[in-house]
């Protein structure tokens, strides 16, 4: 049987930034089913209405089978798989700073090479990797405004407390993953070194199956680093209509399929490395004209850099029903759509978006 993890399934996003561009804006990832548009039940339902393939059901979260831990939403039929959606807003800011590498050090003789037991033992083009200066820095820094989906509910539906105790089942389903978002607090100015005091750190609503409006820390004091993982932000109004009252926290049982997003700066270089067969100093090349490794050359760039989304799904391995270790997933529990749109304020020119990472 199962209880076993899988590693997230990643998509990514790369948008094309000039260097040394201060960028800050507003960064949204909408994910929604992509049976959404279609009439077919929702994920959740359809996983404990149906005898799911065990490769699917053994691992978490469901672990072990489609009832073990998940509680019937009870929508067979009603073709809701709209309501297996994850939006977020960030605020992005930062960029990154290029530089060309330079290497101080001495080349190594063929001689050299050839007693440490490197492969390629070419003169006047290998120096040691210790000597290296490659000093690109990327500033990019993200924050988690809000987060809104469906499924929060999962340990209110179960009837048990939000540390998943009690109820049935016991503990509940565990697949909606709280985000992180972060703050740094100081008691206030000129007091700066209270800053630098960064051992209070209070998570909120850190479990991933929360019941809404408990498990919240209530922070001491206003010093220091403060931590919340998000499962859903937002109200639902009885205005609206429907047959599902998603004002009651235990009627959030959709799928909310994102376990985490990473925002980051990346640039384009490859920097030939060997290792030697007699010791682990390495040794490096800065010639666009030198040899190879493992059929790659020497190249960086200094015009532009890439802001990286990674966008991390649950998922199994295909054909893996159990397991004794973390296995990396392979496949999403069900096709999402996913949309990434960035608005950056001021300099906006000169952005694109691409499936891969830039080369030029």
């Amino acid at each position: 049987m199962g209880l076993f993890a899988t590693n997230p399934v990643v998509v990514s996003r790369y948008c094309r930034i000039p260097s040394r561009r201060l960028i800050s804006g507003f960064l949204t990832v909408n994910v929604v089913n992509a049976q959404a548009g279609t009439e077919k039940d929702d994920f959740n339902d359809w996983v404990y209405s149906n005898n799911a393939p065990s490769d699917v059901e053994n691992p978490l979260p469901f672990g072990g089978g489609h009832n073990t831990r998940l509680t019937d939403p009870n929508r067979t039929g009603k073709k809701l798989s709209f309501g297996d959606y994850d939006c977020f807003i960030f605020w992005v800011v930062g960029g990154m700073v290029l530089h060309t590498p330079t290497n101080s050090g001495g080349f190594q003789t063929s001689g050299d090479l050839a007693s440490n037991g490197y492969d390629d033992t070419t003169a006047n083009t290998w120096k040691l990797a210790s000597t290296l200066s490659h000093n690109c820095q990327s500033f990019v820094k993200y924050h988690l405004i809000s987060r809104i989906n469906n499924g929060y509910g999962h340990t209110a539906a179960a009837g048990g407390g939000s540390d998943g105790t009690g109820g049935t089942p016991d503990p509940p389903y565990g697949g909606t993953f709280g985000i992180e978002r972060r703050e740094y607090r100081t008691n206030g100015l000129p007091n700066y070194s209270n800053v630098t005091n960064l051992s209070n750190t209070t998570i909120i609503n850190s479990t991933v199956t929360p019941t809404a409006g408990s498990n919240t820390a209530t922070c001491s004091g206003l010093n220091g680093k403060f931590s919340e993982y998000v499962v859903s932000d937002g109200l639902w109004s009885t205005s609206n209509e429907g047959g599902e009252i998603l004002s009651t926290d235990s009627e959030n049982t959709f799928n909310a399929p994102v376990t985490d997003i990473q925002i980051y700066g990346k640039h384009y270089f490859n920097i030939p490395t060997q290792l030697s067969g007699s010791d682990d100093h390495p040794v490096v090349h800065l010639l666009s004209s030198g040899p190879t490794v493992d059929g790659v050359g020497y190249y960086h760039t200094t015009a532009f850099w890439d802001l990286v989304v990674d966008v991390k799904f649950m998922g199994f391995k295909d054909g893996t029903e159990s397991s004794a270790s973390v296995e990396d997933s392979d496949r999403q529990h069900y096709k999402t759509n996913t949309n990434i749109f960035f608005q950056p304020f001021g300099e906006t020119g000169n952005f694109s978006w691409s499936d891969s990472q830039h080369t030029s």
